[in-house]
């Protein structure tokens, strides 16, 4: 599966480490994670093994194959489906997250025939939550003081999109 510039593979063992690195990342686990301790290779590797079938991806750029991040179908029920993603830094801010999730709701709508598709996203992430919206995403509720970043709270804002 492909787009103009990503190409969509299950997980794979080759990208191990670089998927460790950016799930790792301060700035990337700030923004999708409460966990507080970094994830390990094992951990890494249980979950490649564990997501080799479904609705589950790896991104890698067309042109050189680099590792972009992981994005997917965490849940999936016959009306709906809920998608997450994580980038590397490298590719933020290029339009990837939104071509990825774009293809999300391709898959969610033509594919599965969902008749939603649902998302969560921290409140501090607004690049996050402006390109949501752009794509039609719409909040529909709100657990509030999940977690603390720079000593303020931070809620998980709960958007959908329905066909």
């Amino acid at each position: 599966m492909e787009t103009e510039r990503i190409r969509f593979i299950r997980p794979n063992i080759r990208y191990v480490n670089e998927m460790l690195s950016t799930i790792n990342d301060p700035a990337v686990s700030s923004l999708i994670s409460t966990r507080e301790e970094d994830y390990t290779y094992e951990d890494e590797v249980g979950w490649i093994e564990s997501n080799q079938n479904g609705y589950v991806f790896s991104m890698i750029t067309k042109d050189t194959s680099e590792y972009i991040g992981n994005c997917g179908f965490d849940e999936l029920s016959e009306n709906y489906g809920e998608i997450g993603i994580f980038l590397n830094p490298r590719f933020q801010n290029a339009g990837i997250g939104t071509e990825a999730i774009t293809e999300l709701i391709r898959i969610g709508f033509e594919e599965l025939g969902l008749e939603e598709i649902r998302l969560v996203v921290f409140s501090h992430n607004e690049r996050a939550i402006r390109c949501y919206q752009r794509l039609g995403f719409s909040e529909y509720g709100r657990e509030y003081g999940v977690a603390i970043r720079d000593n303020q709270p931070i809620d998980d804002i709960y958007m959908r999109l329905r066909r």
